[in-house]
């Protein structure tokens, strides 16, 4: 059998080990590139210092609500010693921006760039992503170890807990006598005739918060103040001692015009009320015919027109009207825009149709605003589109730090 011709070492000897040296274009092109790229860049960096920009040093664009700043870099980056980073520390933010603190008792404040992320475009820096809040929500331990929402809130489909308006045992604290499902009712009678009230026709929606039901506004039209046959004229919704003055003056007033009704019954309209306060005592003069008069008014307002809607407590010399305590927000740490909302029917989301008790919280439950806000498809579930990080109750005016030329120089 002959020996191997074909060896290792046989082949080896066929490779040409200076294959490098000799000139290929690759190699070429990747010596002149690996040299002009730094040169061009470095070209490049001097020509745009010559001129004055720093958009070599940019992270790109900011958002429209610093645009007034220009390529002015240094308002908001303080460059640290011993670093090339220029930061943006909190003091450079809070020359502008006052920001008051989110919980007293919160474990740790993060900084404001931590959650406003500049760099991004003309975006809302208020809309800060949902991972921002769940660093700390996800686990809401305090200083004080008492716990004031939930042990951990995350995503809305998911993780948050039910509004505090709608959890068991919540009722609506007013002090006020109002059934939604009489005024709701077809042909009630109006001042006009026959009328029906849709839910805009009180509730003014488009507003943040919802406007306030007052009753000059939404309820006087209905339910006028008259407080004697004998005047064509409203007692005033205000104070127990601003109502007696004005209808007394109102007494007197009549009577000056009118001395032929000394001394005269009223007239019976139908049947009498049972509460319906005492015939007046005979009386010879004005003066005892005012008096009289302004007692049996007092009798009529505080027994019966007003005691219809408000708690009225009787102690002389007036009585007392108890505040109604009503609520202005039910969910004073959100945020809710009507205007957003108007292409769905008040009922969708609010029971009042149905209402008969004052009790009754007529707010939507979480799963009711889950129907549309969802996670992979409808509207925005973010937190920001209903929460504000900052308690803004507690903001305090901001002494500006710079002036037009500043600005605009």
């Amino acid at each position: 059998m002959a020996g191997r011709t074909r060896t290792a070492k046989a082949l080896a000897q066929r490779i040409d080990l200076n294959y490098f040296k000799r000139p290929h274009p690759f190699r070429r092109w990747k010596l002149v590139l690996s040299i002009a790229a730094p040169v061009l860049v470095l070209l490049w960096l001097g020509g745009m210092a010559a001129g004055g920009s720093k958009a070599p040093y940019s992270s790109g664009p900011v958002s429209s609500a610093h645009q007034v700043f220009g390529d002015k870099c240094e308002r908001c980056h303080v460059t640290g010693a011993r670093t090339f980073r220029a930061h943006v520390t909190d003091n450079m933010c809070l020359s502008c921006h006052d920001a008051p603190p989110h919980k007293a008792n919160q474990i740790s404040t993060p900084a404001c760039a931590g959650c406003h992320l500049e760099h991004r475009g003309a975006i809302r820096l208020a809309a800060t992503a949902n991972r921002d809040c769940e660093e700390c929500h996800l686990d809401l331990a305090t200083t004080t170890g008492r716990l004031t929402v939930a042990k951990t809130v995350g995503s809305f489909n998911a993780a948050h807990p039910e509004f505090a308006a709608k959890r068991e045992g919540a009722r609506d604290s007013a002090v006020l006598k109002f059934n939604h499902e009489i005024h709701m009712k077809r042909d009630l009678r109006g001042r006009q005739g026959p009328t029906a009230l849709e839910c805009v026709t009180c509730h003014v929606p488009g507003r943040t918060p919802m406007a306030p039901v007052t009753y000059a506004n939404n309820c006087a039209s209905c339910h006028p103040l008259y407080f004697d046959p004998l005047i064509d004229a409203v007692a005033p919704h205000d104070e127990p001692e601003k109502v007696r003055a004005m209808t007394a003056q109102s007494l007197r007033e009549f009577i000056a015009a009118n001395p032929g009704q000394i001394g005269k019954p009223d007239p019976v309209r139908g049947r009498i009320p049972v509460n319906f306060p005492e015939p007046m005592p005979p009386v010879r003069t004005a003066d005892e015919w005012v008096e009289a008069r302004t007692a049996s008014v007092q009798r009529l307002l505080w027994s019966k027109t007003c005691a219809e809607c408000h708690t009225i407590e009787r102690q002389p010399p007036v009585p007392r009207v108890v505040p109604t305590n009503v609520r202005s927000a039910w969910m004073p740490h959100a945020r809710f825009d009507h205007g957003a909302h108007q292409m769905t029917s008040c009922t969708s989301c609010h029971a009042a149709v149905t209402s008969r008790d004052t009790s009754d919280v007529l707010m939507p439950s979480i799963a009711t605003c889950q129907q549309c806000h969802k996670h992979t498809r409808g509207a925005e579930s973010r937190c920001f589109e209903c929460h504000e990080y900052h308690d803004w109750a507690a903001a305090k005016p901001v002494r500006p730090g710079f002036n037009l030329n500043q600005l605009t120089n």
